[in-house]
């Protein structure tokens, strides 16, 4: 089970009548779920987010241990 981290912290905004917004805090740790040549998916607390890989591999570093 590989955790990540986001390098700083980051805000996404889903959808487009209903407005969604998720925090990524530094200190807080997501859970690998999926990754493909385009996506990753990542969960923390019953939250899962979809990312491209070129955000994924900019924004986010591998957690050690």
């Amino acid at each position: 089970m590989e955790k990540y981290r986001p390098k700083q912290y980051i805000m996404y905004f889903y959808g487009t009548e209903h407005k969604a917004c998720i925090s990524c805090y530094p200190q807080s740790r997501w859970v690998l779920v999926s990754r493909s040549d385009s996506e990753v998916a990542l969960l923390n607390k019953h939250t899962t987010i979809n990312l491209t890989i070129e955000d994924f591999e900019k924004h986010w570093v591998k957690v050690k241990g």
